[in-house]
């Protein structure tokens, strides 16, 4: 979805919405409900449910209905991902505070 990029990290329920142009990296969590419905849940996310359908599913995110669709089976992840989230996450509290 316009510069965004979703990461499914399968072993342990994590996944990584990012784009790296406006500096966005965000971690959340997912529980499979079932074949094709899984739940998210997250700061930015409000635990929303998604549907995978047609290798696509709709995501809300700030305030965006957002649809993207399955390019990959083949996990990603870029180095130092965890401190970017954190940076990121600093970065969005600062704001917060100083409005």
């Amino acid at each position: 979805y316009e510069g965004y990029t979703i990461s499914v990290m399968v072993d342990d329920g994590d996944f990584y919405l990012m784009n790296q142009p406006m500096d966005i990296f965000i971690k959340g969590n997912y529980e499979k409900k079932s074949e094709t419905t899984y739940d998210l849940s997250g700061n930015c996310f409000q635990n929303q449910q998604i549907t995978f359908k047609n290798r696509s599913f709709l995501l809300v995110f700030d305030g965006k209905e957002m649809t993207f669709a399955k390019i990959s089976n083949t996990p990603f992840k870029i180095e130092g991902l965890d401190e970017l989230v954190l940076e990121y996450q600093q970065k969005k509290e600062s704001e917060i505070l100083n409005h």
